[in-house]
């Protein structure tokens, strides 16, 4: 297990050397990810959601293989490692949103049950004024805002703990629910730490892209650009970060 500074930047440089082979485990994810800036109706956005899953699939345990073991990466073949990842992907979906949901619905009625709560976001709803102008500052609200904020902190945690089971499959181990909680035991801020650098440098190549390219073209361009650019890189850094943790 590595998770120091000097680890995260040999992942980062990894990647920046095989670009090529990251681009072809990630580029159909990439458009995926900015062709849900082109589609509004939850119908559609949930079969980029599902087509999102499956290139995932088919990509990351390539891409983890190749790093492991050099493995020539072969993005139109389905082996059994890509087979085990995706019904891992699916098992973890169908977790989250069960965790997502029922916290969710019992949360919703305790807002229903504070009218001016209930006021306030109908009114946010139905007006285009700013949140702030409206927000009433009472107890109740406040107790609202902070549990909204605590079951935010917990879903993050569940997320941690349950997503071992995806990593754990692009190395072509097999693993249960139970078993990445046990793995995951004590190592919660290690990977906060890890995954939240990951993201920061996810975010920063775009916005250098950004300095670069604004002159050269136009929004819409750039923010294609961006969008697959930060997803390329989210990919595949996390995915060599989360899986050293086994």
């Amino acid at each position: 297990m590595k998770q120091s500074l000097s680890h995260f930047n040999s992942l980062i440089i990894f990647a920046a050397k095989h670009l090529a082979t990251a681009l072809k485990c990630f580029w159909p994810l990439m458009i995926i990810t900015f062709s849900t800036n082109y589609f509004d109706s939850s119908g559609a956005l949930a079969i980029l959601l599902i087509l999102q899953i499956i290139l995932e699939a088919y990509g990351k345990p390539k891409w983890v293989q190749f790093h492991e073991r050099n493995q020539k990466v072969n993005f139109f073949s389905l082996g059994k490692i890509e087979k085990l990842y995706l019904q891992k992907s699916v098992q973890l979906l169908l977790v989250y949103v069960a965790i997502i949901l029922i916290p969710l619905l019992i949360f919703l009625l305790l807002i229903l049950s504070f009218s001016s709560l209930s006021n306030y976001l109908e009114t946010l709803l139905t007006s285009g004024i700013s949140p702030l102008e409206i927000m009433p500052v009472n107890g109740k609200f406040l107790i609202i805002m902070l549990s909204a904020t605590l079951y935010i902190c917990i879903l993050l945690y569940l997320f941690f703990r349950f997503g071992f089971i995806a990593a754990a499959a692009s190395l072509g181990e097999n693993i249960s629910l139970k078993e990445s909680w046990k793995i995951s035991k004590g190592l919660f801020w290690k990977w906060f730490g890890g995954a939240l650098y990951v993201q920061v440098i996810a975010l920063m190549l775009p916005f250098v892209l950004s300095i670069i390219l604004i002159k050269f073209t136009t929004a819409g361009i750039y923010q294609n650009i961006a969008y697959g650019l930060g997803t390329l890189t989210t990919a595949s850094i996390y995915g060599l970060f989360i899986k050293d943790f086994l």
